[in-house]
C-alpha cells in the first residue's frame, strides 16, 4: 500500500494540481488574464468616469472603453475554464445578489425618462458583476491575492501623493484625478486599513528597520490626503449645494413616489426639482448617501438586492475572522512562483496606468500645456506605484491581516459614501466590489461538484459572454463612440467659430471667402447630422442641431422651422431635461427679438444672439396697435388649435413672445419651485402684452422668492418683478 506524497493535499494554493494539471498554456492565458484585471483595475481609478451616461456635451466616449475590455476579459475567462478543464467555479450569495441588481438596473433604464443614459450606466453595473467574478476565479492563490492587494495599496498611495501636492503646492481641492473630493475621500477610505496594516505588518513580523520606516512614511500622505479632501469635500457642498437634510428629505419623496424602479440612473437632477422645497435652482446631481441615490434611482428593489449582497460579506467575513484567530497559516504566503516571475503584475499595473491616463486626457476639453504637465505627473506616478507595489508585495501579508484589512476598507467606505457622493462612479464601485471579492477569496470556499463536472456549465458561458460583448460592441459602443467622436469635432469648430467672431478675424476658420454660413453648414451641423443617425437616442446631439440651426437661420441661409424640430425632438427623448426647453425656448426670443428689429420698433437692438432680457421695457404701441397684435394672437391662437397650416402667420413679436411663454409653462411642473424660471416665463409673458398673466407670475414669484431661506432672486430682480406685479388692469 502506497502512502501519498504531503503535497497531494490540494490547498487554495495548490489547487489546479490536485483537479488536474491544466499545462503550461493555459496557465499563461490565466495570468494574461490576471494581468489584464489588473490592468483594468489599475486603469479605472485613474479615470473616474464622474460622466458615465454621457450629459455632458463635453463628456467623450472613452469611458466606454472600460466596458468593452471587461466583457473582452470575461470572454477569456470563459475560454480559459473549457480549456483548462479545472477552473472550478467561485461564487455565493454576493454574487446572486449583485447579479439580480444587474437585472433591475436594466429594467429601470427602459422604464426612465431620459432611457439613453441610464442604458449606459446599466452597463455599469454589469462591469460590477464581472469584475467579481475575474478576481474570484483568477485570484485564487494567496500569492495572487497579496499581488493584487499590493496592487491596490501602490494605486492608494501614487494617488495619495498628488492630492497632498494639489493641496499643500497648487493649493486646490485635494481630489487627485477624480473631481470631486468627496469621491475621492470614499475611494481612498478603501485602502487606508491596508496602508495602516502594511505597518503592524512589518512591527510583528520583525521586518528590517529600513522598511518598518518607509511604511509608516507612506501612511503620512494617506491619512493627509483623506482629511484634505474630506475638508474640501465639505466646504464645496456647503457653498454650492442645499442643507444635506433638506436633500436627504426630498429624496425621501422622489423614492415614495418611484419605489420600484426609481427614476433611472442619470435622471436623479432632473425629477429631483419636482420634489425640492423653496430652495430650487441649486442644481443637485445626487443626495450625498448611497442608500438614497440607489433607491431613487432604480428602486427599492435594487437596493434590497445591494444590501443583500453587502450584508453576505460582512457576515462571511466577521464570521471567519472571529473563528479563525490564527496569527499566521502555512497557505497564508506562496514565496516560490510556479515559474520564477511576476510579469502579470509588473506589466499589467504599468499598463494600466498608461492606458488610465490616455482615457484620462481623452475626457472633457484640455490644452497641450495641461496634457504636458499631467503627462510629467503621470511618469512620477508610474515610478510611485512601482516602487510601492514591489515594497508591499514584498510584505509577508497572512489571510488575517489581509481580510481584516479590507473587511474595514470596506466599511470605511460604504459610512463615507454615507454622506459623500461616489456611489456612482466606476472608479469607486469597481473597487469596492473588487476588495470584496478579494476578501471572499480567502474565506473557505463552497463546492459545487455537480456544476464544476458538467461539460455545459463550462461550454455554455462561452457563448453567453461572447453573445453579451459583441451585443455591446454593435449596439453600443459603435454608434455611441462614433456619434460622441462627430459631436467632438463640431464642438471644437463651434468654439473656432465664436474665436473667429470674437476676434473679427475670419480667417481662422479657414474660409477665405468669409462665408460663415457654409462654415457652420459643413463643420458643424454636418457631423451633429451623423452624430444623430448614429446615436439617435441622444439628447444632447438634438440641442446642438437646433442651437447652430437657429444661427444658421440667423445668417439667413437656414430654416428656423428646422431649428424647432430639432428641439422638439430633444424634448421627446428627454422630457425632463431643462437642455431642449431652453434650446427651444431660445429659438422663439430671437424669432421675436427679429420681427422686433425688422419692424423698427423702439428697443429692438437687444444685443448679440443669445443674450435674452436685456430690455426691461417693451416697444410702446398705441391703442390702435395693441387692438391690432391682439386680434393676430387670436387669429394664430385659433389656426393653431384649427390646424390651419395655410392660415397660420407668426410673423409678430408678441406671437413668438407668448409661444416662448407657453415653452416655459409647459416644462415648468418639472421645476415647480425654480425662482429664476418664473422670473423669466414673467418677463417674456409682459413682453407678449399678458399683462394679466404677468401680474399672476411675478406674484407667485416674489412668494416664492419670501418663502426661501436663502435670497433667490437679485434686487434689480424683484424691482421688476414688483413693477409688472403692479401692472395697470386694461381699460374697459
Amino acid at each position: 500500500m502506497t502512502t501519498e506524497p504531503a503535497t497531494s493535499k490540494p490547498t487554495q494554493a495548490g489547487e489546479a494540481a490536485a483537479v488536474g494539471s491544466p499545462g503550461r498554456y493555459p496557465e499563461i492565458f490565466r495570468r494574461v488574464l490576471l494581468g489584464s484585471t489588473i490592468a483594468l483595475l489599475t486603469a479605472r481609478m485613474l479615470a473616474p468616469g464622474e460622466d458615465a451616461g454621457l450629459l455632458q456635451v463635453a463628456s467623450g466616449s472613452a469611458n466606454l472603453v472600460f466596458p468593452l475590455l471587461w466583457l473582452m476579459a470575461a470572454v477569456g475567462l470563459t475560454v480559459w475554464r473549457v480549456w483548462s478543464r479545472h477552473g472550478d467555479w467561485h461564487g455565493g450569495m454576493v454574487e446572486t445578489a449583485l447579479l439580480i441588481a444587474v437585472g433591475l438596473a436594466f429594467v429601470s433604464a427602459e422604464t426612465a425618462g431620459y432611457k439613453h443614459p441610464a442604458r449606459l450606466i446599466a452597463w455599469d453595473w454589469l462591469t460590477l458583476f464581472l469584475v467579481v467574478c475575474l478576481v474570484r476565479q483568477l485570484a485564487f492563490s494567496p500569492r495572487d491575492q497579496n499581488a493584487l492587494f499590493a496592487v491596490f495599496l501602490a494605486g492608494a498611495v501614487a494617488l495619495a501623493v498628488q492630492a497632498v501636492y494639489q493641496a499643500m503646492v497648487l493649493r486646490v481641492p485635494a481630489s487627485a484625478t477624480f473631481a470631486e473630493p468627496g469621491a475621492f475621500a470614499a475611494w481612498l477610505a478603501l485602502f487606508l486599513p491596508g496602508i495602516a496594516a502594511a505597518v503592524a505588518v512589518c512591527r510583528f513580523d520583525r521586518a528590517p528597520r529600513w522598511l518598518r520606516i518607509v511604511c509608516g512614511l507612506l501612511i503620512m500622505p494617506a491619512v493627509g490626503a483623506f482629511m484634505s479632501a474630506a475638508i474640501s469635500a465639505y466646504r464645496q457642498a456647503d457653498a454650492m449645494t442645499p442643507p444635506l437634510l433638506e436633500t436627504w428629505g426630498a429624496t425621501a419623496k422622489m423614492i415614495v413616489a418611484h419605489p420600484w424602479l426609481g427614476v433611472g440612473a442619470g435622471n436623479f437632477s432632473r425629477a429631483f426639482p419636482l420634489f425640492q422645497g423653496p430652495n430650487a435652482g441649486l442644481l443637485v446631481m445626487n443626495p450625498r448617501n448611497f442608500l438614497l441615490e440607489i433607491a431613487a434611482t432604480y428602486g427599492l428593489f435594487t437596493l434590497l438586492a445591494v444590501l443583500i449582497a453587502l450584508g453576505a460579506f460582512f457576515v462571511q467575513a466577521v464570521r471567519w475572522l472571529s473563528r479563525n484567530r490564527t496569527p499566521t497559516s502555512e497557505a497564508d504566503i506562496e514565496t516560490a512562483p510556479p515559474d520564477g516571475g511576476r510579469w502579470e503584475y509588473l506589466l499589467g499595473g504599468m499598463f494600466g496606468l498608461v492606458l488610465g491616463f490616455i482615457v484620462h486626457m481623452s475626457t472633457g476639453d484640455r490644452s497641450q500645456e495641461d496634457i504636458l504637465k499631467e503627462g510629467w505627473f503621470a511618469c512620477f506616478r508610474c515610478v510611485l506605484w512601482l516602487a510601492a507595489f514591489v515594497l508591499f508585495d514584498f510584505l509577508p501579508w497572512t489571510k488575517r491581516v489581509r481580510v481584516a484589512a479590507l473587511t474595514l476598507g470596506v466599511a470605511a467606505l460604504l459610512l463615507v459614501l454615507c454622506v459623500c457622493p461616489g456611489a456612482g462612479l466606476p472608479a469607486v464601485t469597481v473597487a469596492l466590489w473588487a476588495a470584496i471579492a478579494l476578501a471572499l477569496n480567502a474565506l473557505p470556499q463552497p463546492a459545487y461538484p455537480v456544476v464544476n463536472r458538467l461539460a455545459l456549465t463550462r461550454i455554455l458561458p462561452v457563448f453567453v459572454t461572447g453573445s453579451i460583448a459583441l451585443l455591446f460592441l454593435l449596439n453600443v459602443f459603435n454608434p455611441v463612440v462614433s456619434s460622441a467622436e462627430n459631436v467632438q469635432i463640431a464642438v471644437q469648430s463651434a468654439k473656432n467659430y465664436r474665436t473667429a467672431i470674437q476676434e473679427k478675424d475670419l480667417r481662422l476658420l479657414n474660409q477665405h471667402t468669409g462665408d460663415l454660413a457654409s462654415f457652420v453648414k459643413t463643420k458643424i451641423l454636418a457631423p451633429l447630422a451623423e452624430a444623430a443617425n448614429d446615436d439617435p437616442d441622444d439628447a444632447r446631439v438634438r440641442i446642438l442641431q437646433a442651437k447652430w440651426n437657429l444661427v444658421l437661420w440667423t445668417l439667413r441661409a437656414g430654416d428656423i422651422l428646422q431649428a424647432l424640430a430639432c428641439a422638439h425632438q430633444a424634448e421627446k427623448l428627454d422630457p425632463q431635461g431643462r437642455g431642449g426647453w431652453e434650446a427651444e425656448f431660445q429659438i422663439r426670443i430671437e424669432f421675436a427679438r427679429q420681427l422686433e428689429a425688422s419692424a423698427q420698433q423702439a428697443g429692438a437692438a437687444l444685443g448679440p444672439a443669445y443674450r435674452i432680457f436685456l430690455e426691461e421695457a417693451r416697444p410702446p404701441v398705441s391703442p390702435a396697435e395693441r387692438v391690432l397684435i391682439e386680434e393676430a394672437k387670436k387669429k394664430y391662437r385659433e389656426a393653431v388649435q384649427a390646424n390651419k397650416k395655410e392660415e397660420i402667420n407668426p410673423f409678430e413679436s408678441a406671437i413668438q413672445y407668448q409661444e416662448a411663454a407657453a415653452v416655459l409653462e409647459r416644462y415648468l411642473p418639472n421645476a415647480p419651485n425654480d425662482a429664476d424660471l418664473r422670473y423669466r416665463l414673467a418677463e417674456t409673458l409682459y413682453k407678449a402684452r399678458e399683462d394679466d398673466r404677468c401680474r399672476e407670475r411675478a406674484e407667485e414669484t416674489l412668494r416664492l422668492g419670501a418663502a426661501a431661506p436663502r435670497p433667490l432672486l437679485t434686487d434689480e430682480q424683484r424691482r421688476k418683478l414688483d413693477a409688472w406685479k403692479d401692472l395697470p388692469e386694461p381699460a374697459n
